[in-house]
């Protein structure tokens, strides 16, 4: 059997580490106890730190013996020699560049090696460590959908596979070619671009737009207006209708309006033009709409709310009644060429939902974006129907373009190369893979964790997050800047916040597993079918839900075991944590607690603080949006954010040469900051617990505390491509990989005093922001 080129990859790395804990095994039977070591600057006393909690400024004072090691004169006691630490031993000293100063550039220290030895794959813009776990469990489940459909497969299993199949058969998507997406032109009325190509001319005076827009919501596409059904803000044990501004073909809207981003409007421009003459449009005509399709959107992102606007949720709650939408914000020109009616458009919207909704002028929405759909009106009424018809349309198919023939995918990695840099496209194995994962998410993670998750992590991972919870709820009874009021209240949210590990329950069981994906059958030859199909499924289920109530205390997963990620929910205050990312550099139960609480124990404390950021602190312990905040502890929580976005403001990417943005990356920054503090706390509370300090590692002479913040930097590995760079931050939550990790550790005494690192050194700055 031919192996792919990943395959060969996996199958090198897996020799490369077989070699590698053969020779440390071979240093630790045969020679002496030579070890790596940390370069240090200074003794600790020469760092002063300020601003801190009594007990850190204890901790901070003394230096104490830190190593935790066995003095006994074995040259291996105090070694731990499992699997996992050989392994972790192995992985560290793989990544570490140990010419860089740890106090000059800590990422660069921690993953300067792992960088010159992860290059980036043609088919991707970035990789990094949770990146290569992806990898991993894409080829796991590639296996799987692979696997021949047989009588014992449970129902949804089959269908999982039929799907994968039909993705997979390109010969078959060659033949069948275009005429797949005819019966969708025509339910969508035409479109104007293509004249009669298709055999469906648009026909001018049959535009309505209610129905154009409500065609394209039934695929789960909706440009210009934005209506969802979600848990209602101020009382999430009932669903609502919200209704935000539109998003675009291109990520951001400062891509359409600022020069230094032509080349990407130019190319996303070429992509509609060449989309339509594949489809038979005449070249002029493709060319003269697909000018008028920019003009349009980028009027649109002109008027639309950027999303470091977006981070006061009260201001995005703004309830009102259809009829309120019916008096302020339609146009009551009659001559208008393009007319809308909300409670029609709405009511269709509903019934796609199936459940017998009828809808009444004082029905409840949530209007996220008043000042959009104010300018929107004068926006329309400066264009003709076939502009806004080829619009909407366009939306719809450039989404479309990745289920199609080659030909068509290409022009969409055409863009890609200029949006992300990615240099070839990503193996059609992949793409199958990651779609069947995200519509079957709940079968394929039963396969992967009957044969790659042990169950007892699931029992550890709940201690850890319980011991992090606890101490987070002592530090906020050590803030000074918190009154006893708030303090309060923030114990009993952290108390109640709800945490799922691993996986639930229910997909172990046949019925309740093939109940979720009830009537969801695919067919392996029509791939385009089944696309619409899904898409249809996903909306038609999600508006369905108007009517449902929902208890917030329930255990509701929403996510698939397999992802390689962590979460957290504030109008359910609850974090989840699948079991995908439970597995190192993250989590492993043979390795030291330090590399566990520096991994996962991090992310733990990462999505707990999410709870207290800028944005989750505005929920209360129910999950409502409720201000539980004193005026005077939410003036300083203020105080204390500018602090941080101040600090990541002035960070400029090595790569891209581009600010980060710190308003648009705060609620991560915080997260981030006050994570790392409550994991390093939560280790030091479990290694109180202890009878003994905590082995070294094999060939390593990195103190426990060391190790702990080794690990939490390498969890955060890799590299990008300038194009990615640049487009992560302008529309990112976060901040680049490299100044999560600075930011956060220049703000720790905890890590100074660890390195030794001298007051005043760029990893120790003399001014720090002290959080969480």
């Amino acid at each position: 059997m031919r192996r792919t080129l990943l395959e060969m990859m996996l199958l090198f790395l897996v020799l490369i580490l077989t070699i590698t804990v053969g020779c440390l095994a071979a240093v630790l039977v045969n020679i002496s106890n030579k070890e790596v070591t940390v370069k240090v600057q200074s003794n600790c006393k020469s760092a002063t730190f300020e601003g801190l909690t009594p007990a850190r400024e204890s901790k901070a004072a003394d230096c104490g013996e830190k190593d935790g090691l066995n003095k006994s004169n074995s040259p291996y006691a105090g070694v731990c020699l499992t699997e996992g630490c050989v392994l972790a031993a192995a992985l560290i000293m793989e990544s570490i560049d140990p010419n860089v100063d740890p106090c000059e550039d800590f990422y660069e220290y921690a993953c300067g090696a792992w960088k010159r030895k992860h290059v980036i794959p043609q088919d991707m813009s970035n990789l990094y460590s949770y990146g290569v776990l992806r990898e991993n469990v894409l080829t796991i489940v590639k296996g799987v959908l692979e696997e021949e459909v047989n009588e014992n497969d449970l129902k949804a299993q089959k269908n999982a596979k039929y799907l994968y199949q039909s993705c997979m058969n390109e010969t078959l998507l060659e033949e069948r070619g275009i005429k797949v997406v005819n019966p969708l032109l025509k339910e969508l009325g035409g479109w104007p671009i293509l004249g009669n190509a298709t055999g469906y001319a648009w026909n001018e005076s049959e535009f309505d737009l209610n129905t154009l827009l409500t065609t394209t919501a039934k695929y789960y596409n909706l440009p210009i207006i934005v209506p969802w059904v979600g848990l209602d803000d101020l009382d999430n044990t009932k669903y609502i209708i919200f209704i935000d501004q539109t998003w675009f073909g291109i990520d951001d809207a400062k891509q359409y309006l600022e020069k230094k981003y032509e080349d990407q409007l130019s190319v996303y421009k070429q992509m509609i033009i060449n989309t339509a003459l594949l489809f038979g449009a005449n070249e002029e005509t493709a060319n003269a709409d697909a000018t008028e399709i920019i003009h349009f959107e980028t009027n649109l992102a002109n008027i639309t709310i950027p999303a470091e606007e977006r981070r006061d949720n009260n201001k995005l709650y703004n309830r009102m009644t259809i009829k309120d939408l019916i008096n302020n914000f339609t146009d009551r020109n009659a001559s208008a060429a393009i007319q809308f009616n909300w409670l029609d458009y709405l009511q269709r919207i509903v019934d796609l939902g199936d459940n017998n909704v009828t809808l009444h002028e004082n029905e409840s929405v949530v209007l996220m974006t008043p000042s959009y759909y104010s300018k929107l009106i004068n926006v329309m009424q400066k264009y003709s129907k076939r502009t806004v018809a080829n619009y909407v349309v366009w939306r719809l198919m450039m989404n479309r373009l990745k289920n199609l023939p080659k030909r068509f995918t290409e022009e969409y990695f055409k863009y890609s190369q200029v949006a992300y840099g990615n240099e070839m496209e990503a193996a059609r194995w992949k793409r199958c893979t990651r779609y069947v994962i995200s519509n079957f998410g709940m079968l394929i993670g039963r396969l992967f964790v009957k044969e790659h998750f042990d169950s007892h992590s699931k029992d550890e991972a709940k201690q850890m997050i319980e011991n992090i919870r606890s101490t987070f709820m002592e530090s906020v009874d050590n803030l000074d800047w918190m009154d006893n009021q708030t303090k309060a209240v923030a114990k009993e949210k952290a108390k109640a916040i709800i945490d799922l590990i691993g996986y639930p329950d229910y997909i172990m069981e046949d019925e309740t597993l093939e109940s979720i994906y009830e009537n969801m059958t695919m067919d392996p030859n029509k791939y385009f079918e089944n696309v619409l199909f899904i898409l249809k499924r996903e909306y038609a289920n999600e508006v369905a839900k108007l009517r449902d109530t929902f208890n917030v205390s329930n255990d509701k997963w929403t996510t698939p075991p397999t992802i390689v990620n962590a979460f957290y929910s504030p109008q359910k205050n609850q974090i989840i944590f699948p079991a995908g990312i439970l597995q190192p550099p993250y989590f492993r139960g043979d390795q030291p607690k330090a590399l566990n609480y520096g991994g996962i124990g991090f992310l733990m404390a990462h999505e707990i603080t999410h709870g207290f950021d800028d944005s989750g602190r505005q929920y209360d312990k129910s999950g409502n949006l409720q201000n539980w905040w004193t005026v005077e502890s939410e003036q300083k929580f203020k105080e204390k954010a500018q602090c941080l976005i101040d600090q990541y403001s002035s960070y400029v990417s090595p790569i891209s040469k581009v600010n980060v943005n710190g308003i648009r990356t705060q609620g991560e920054n915080i997260a981030d900051n006050g994570g790392a503090t409550q994991a390093y706390l939560g280790y030091h509370r479990w290694l109180k617990s202890q009878s003994h300090p905590e082995p070294k590692l094999p060939g390593l002479n990195f103190t426990s505390d060391q190790l702990f913040f080794i690990n939490l930097a390498q969890i955060r590995c890799g590299s990008s491509r300038k194009a990615d760079d640049i487009n992560h931050i302008l529309t990112g939550a976060h901040s680049p990989n490299n100044f999560r990790i600075i930011g956060t550790l220049q703000n720790m005494p905890e890590f100074s005093m660890a390195f030794n690192c001298p007051l005043g050194s760029p990893m120790n700055p003399e001014k720090k922001c002290s959080f969480w």
